[in-house]
């Protein structure tokens, strides 16, 4: 669980960067806790050109790459 958690963020991190608009890349990361509940919210922003709406459905699956990338 842990692992792939990290891949996940380490993979988000890296997009972000790497698709990126700006030099030096302009990424900004949030977190938030609801105590109540235990629910964390990581929040993940950059100023590249996003990700097509025809594709979004598509993001989460397994191995899935996006604008001809290698990450």
């Amino acid at each position: 669980g842990d692992e792939m958690l990290s891949s996940v963020f380490r993979n988000l991190l890296r997009n972000a960067v790497q698709h990126n608009d700006e030099t030096p890349p302009k990424v900004t990361v949030s977190a938030t806790v609801d105590e109540a509940d235990g629910v964390a919210e990581v929040r993940i922003a950059d100023n590249g050109p996003g990700i097509p709406e025809d594709q979004r459905h598509e993001i989460f699956g397994k191995g899935e790459k996006g604008l001809d990338s290698p990450g």
